[in-house]
């Protein structure tokens, strides 16, 4: 009989221990996600208007892209380099709604282009992604790349593992990484240059 219940008391001590280790872990899970964090949007907002070889401006987003964002911060510049063509430089920020930032290129297929060719380029930050997009015809260049302030990477596991430490830390492991866009406004040639100074001095962590 008493180890009868020696056994009970222990089923029930077990119990208790699970549905308080599993409050825990809901607890958690609520505060990682509803704990309002800090968002980059103020260093998404100091991209600079001028500098050294160029110009930029900003330019609204549109509906379709407001929407899709949501809580996201974001940010759209058209650039223009001199001697060069313009191109639009966007940023976004996914603090508040990390499901706006994903694989860039699902939306560049989402949106009719045809990715003829996708070329990982080495920068002295680290790596960036130049993508050559076909449509109907007319053929477009685009570079993509995440930054968490320290380097520049393209895999989105990555920035999905950082941005999730970053919740699981409250903040403490970094940064959140931000995701920069760069696609060019005029049809032609694609050109196989990519001018890396230039993007640095874009970058508002420099």
């Amino acid at each position: 009989m008493a180890l009868v219940e020696a056994g009970a008391r222990m089923k029930s001590w077990q119990r208790n221990t699970l549905w308080g280790g599993s409050v825990l872990v809901i607890l958690l899970a609520l505060a990682v996600e509803f704990i309002p964090r800090e968002d980059a949007r103020e260093r998404l907002l100091a991209i600079p208007d001028q500098g050294p070889g160029f110009t930029s401006r900003m330019t609204p987003l549109n509906e379709q892209e407001v929407e899709l964002l949501g809580d996201a911060s974001a940010v759209k510049r058209v650039v223009l380099p001199e001697g060069e063509p313009p191109f639009l430089f966007s940023a976004i920020d996914g603090s508040r709604n990390r499901h706006a930032v994903h694989d860039p290129r699902y939306c560049f297929v989402g949106a009719g282009w045809e990715i003829t060719k996708a070329v990982p380029i080495e920068t002295p930050r680290g790596e960036i992604m130049a993508l050559e997009l076909s449509r109907d015809g007319e053929r477009r260049q685009a570079l993509y790349w995440f930054s968490d302030g320290d380097a520049w990477f393209v895999a989105p596991t990555e920035y999905w593992m950082k941005a999730t430490l970053r919740r699981l830390s409250f903040g403490l492991s970094g940064e959140e990484p931000v995701l920069f866009i760069v696609q060019t406004l005029e049809p032609g040639s694609v050109d196989d240059e990519v001018d890396v100074d230039l993007l640095e001095r874009l970058d508002p962590w420099k």
